[in-house]
């Protein structure tokens, strides 16, 4: 098993995030594995549909990294409002802040 795997065990069954205009709108390892869902849920995140948990930010940054993510929001989200690497970065620690338990 590498480590990806191991996180991915970790994790599971785990609340990662939750949206917060739907009853049951819970977020799990297989959404944030999934991208299109994963963008999804950032771009819920940003406009204050969903919320992280402090779990689904330490996933985040165990399975991607923040680097890693926030190229992947550029590259796949031209119109995502923050256009650099850092604010990315700087908007998910700050989500992290937030994050609820």
């Amino acid at each position: 098993m590498n480590d990806k795997d191991n996180i991915i065990k970790s994790f599971e069954g785990k609340i990662l995030g939750v949206c917060n205009y739907k009853k049951d709108g819970q977020s799990y390892v297989s959404d944030f594995l999934d991208k299109k869902k994963l963008l999804d849920f950032i771009w819920e995140l940003e406009s204050g549909e969903s919320t992280l948990t402090k779990t689904g930010y330490m996933f985040l940054e165990k399975y991607y990294g923040l680097d890693s993510l926030a190229k992947i929001i550029l590259k796949e989200n031209p119109n995502f409002p923050k256009k650099i690497e850092k604010e990315i970065i700087d908007w998910l620690k700050v989500k992290n802040d937030y994050a609820i338990d």
